[in-house]
């Protein structure tokens, strides 16, 4: 969770829900921890390392080590072959809901 709002994906049947088993096409979203989560949403917004270290209250150096984690585990060399993943995912940053 970021800011209150949930990290959530789009699959073709739908949106996902917590606990639901993750479809083929997002294995590789699984493999990102929570915060590489943040880091890969506001790289598919268009923001800087700089500019997500301070939406996310992080240094650059910081946002650095996630983005080169994040594109290891994505298997890409670059942030637009990431973010594309990302969007090809609908992943997004939702408003949290109250229980």
């Amino acid at each position: 969770m970021i800011d209150g709002y949930l990290l959530s994906a789009r699959t073709s049947s739908g949106r996902r829900q917590a606990g639901d088993a993750p479809s083929e096409e997002l294995v590789w979203l699984e493999s990102l921890s929570g915060r590489e989560r943040e880091v890969l949403i506001l790289i598919s917004e268009g923001l800087t390392n700089r500019e997500i270290g301070l939406r996310l209250m992080i240094s650059a150096e910081t946002v650095k080590d996630h983005v080169r984690a994040i594109l290891v585990k994505l298997g890409t060399d670059n942030r637009m072959r990431a973010a594309a993943m990302a969007w090809q995912a609908d992943l997004t940053m939702e408003p949290a809901r109250a229980a």
